[in-house]
C-alpha cells in the first residue's frame, strides 16, 4: 500500500472543523444572570463601551442573512451589541434601569457597528399588545432618558423600526418629537419591504418575522398611526395593500376590516387644525424636538397638539389585536 502525499492539496474551507469560539463579556453575563448590582462594580474599573458581543443574527432577515456577519446587510448595519443595548433589549427590565443607563451609556467608537441603545429598546423582545410606551411606562421613561442624552436614530434605521418596533414605540417617538410623521408613509421603506417579501430573499424568510400574523398587523398598525396623524395618503395605502395582498391571498383572506376603514378615512377630510399641523411638519428642517425647542413662549396646548398628544393609542392597539386575532383564527383552521 502506497501512502498518499497530500502536500499542496487544498481542502474546501467549509469541510474544515474549527473550534467554536464564543466571546464573553462580564457586563453581558451580569445582565443575563440579572446580577445588576455587579454592573456598578464592573463599571468602576472597566469601560463598558470596550465590551461588545456579536449579534447572533440579523434582526431583519433572521438567520437567512448570509451577508450580515460580514457587515454588508443592506438594511441592518449593526453587528455588535454593547452592555446597555443588551440590557435594553431584555424582555424584563430592572426597576432602577434608569440608574444603569447613567452607568453604561457612553459614546460608541466610530466604525464599531455597535447597536445603538435606543434602537435596541425599540426593537427588542416585547409583548404585542398594550400601550408599551405609554405615559408613565418604564419604556417611555427610558426613551426620554436616551433622548436627553442626545441619542439619535440614523436615517438607514427607520426600515428596521417600521418592521420590528411596536406601534406604541413609534407613537412615543412621534410625541417626543424624534420621528417625522413623513417616515410613516415612506415609499422607500415600503419598497424595501416589498422587495424582501417578493424576491429579495429566501422563501424560508417568510417563516420568521415576515410571517403573515407578524408582518401584516404590524404594517397595518403603522398605517393606522399615519392615518391618525393626518399623513396617510392614497398612493402609500395602495402600495401597502399590494404588499399585504401577497400575504393575504396565500391564506385566502379576502377582506381586512382595518384596511377598508383606512380607505374610508381617506375619503373624509381632516380638520383644519390637522391640515395645518401636517403642513408645519412637512416644512420642518430637522426633528420637531429640535425645532420646537428653539421657539420661545410657545403655548403648551399648541406644543401638545404639534406633538400629536391628541392621538388615542388604545384605538390603534385594539385594531392591531383584532387584525392579529383574525389572521391567527384563519391559520388555526388551515393547520
Amino acid at each position: 500500500n502506497k501512502s498518499i502525499d497530500w502536500t499542496g492539496c487544498r481542502v474546501c474551507p467549509s469541510l474544515v472543523q474549527r473550534p467554536e469560539v464564543k466571546l464573553l463579556s462580564p457586563f453581558h453575563l451580569a445582565i443575563d444572570w440579572a446580577n445588576y448590582p455587579a454592573l456598578d462594580t464592573l463599571a468602576k474599573y472597566l469601560d463598558p463601551s470596550k465590551f461588545r458581543i456579536p449579534l447572533e443574527e440579523c434582526p431583519v432577515h433572521s438567520e437567512f442573512c448570509y451577508e450580515f456577519q460580514d457587515g454588508k446587510c443592506g438594511l441592518f448595519k449593526y453587528t455588535w451589541k454593547g452592555p446597555l443595548a443588551h440590557l435594553l433589549s431584555s424582555a424584563h427590565l430592572p426597576t432602577d434601569v434608569l440608574r444603569y443607563i447613567d452607568i453604561l451609556y457612553g459614546k460608541e467608537e466610530a466604525g464599531t457597528k455597535s447597536l445603538p441603545p435606543i434602537l435596541a429598546l425599540l426593537i427588542g423582545s416585547r409583548r404585542v399588545d398594550g400601550d408599551l410606551f405609554g405615559e408613565g411606562d418604564i419604556h417611555r421613561n427610558i426613551l426620554r432618558k436616551l433622548l436627553s442624552l442626545e441619542a439619535k436614530i440614523q436615517d438607514e434605521d427607520w426600515t428596521s423600526l417600521i418592521l420590528l418596533s411596536h406601534v406604541t414605540g413609534l407613537l412615543a417617538l412621534l410625541q417626543e418629537g424624534a420621528l417625522s410623521p413623513k417616515i410613516l408613509v415612506s415609499q422607500d421603506i415600503i419598497s424595501n419591504i416589498r422587495y424582501i417579501i417578493n424576491q429579495g430573499f429566501s422563501r424560508q424568510l417568510l417563516n420568521t418575522q415576515f410571517t403573515v400574523p407578524l408582518l401584516s398587523p404590524r404594517l397595518l398598525a403603522v398605517a393606522h398611526l399615519a392615518s391618525e396623524s393626518g399623513f396617510l395618503h392614497y398612493s402609500y395605502l395602495r402600495s401597502l395593500h399590494d404588499v399585504l395582498w401577497f400575504q393575504m391571498t396565500e391564506l385566502q383572506i379576502s377582506k381586512v376590516e382595518l384596511l377598508e376603514d383606512l380607505y374610508e378615512d381617506l375619503r373624509n377630510p381632516n380638520s383644519l387644525q390637522a391640515q395645518c399641523r401636517r403642513v408645519i411638519h412637512i416644512n420642518l428642517r430637522g426633528t420637531a424636538r429640535d425645532c420646537l425647542a428653539k421657539i420661545a413662549n410657545l403655548p403648551p396646548p399648541l406644543t401638545s397638539f404639534l406633538l400629536f398628544n391628541d392621538i388615542d393609542i388604545s384605538k390603534i392597539v385594539s385594531s392591531y389585536k383584532k387584525t392579529w386575532n383574525k389572521i391567527n383564527q384563519v391559520l388555526s383552521v388551515l393547520n
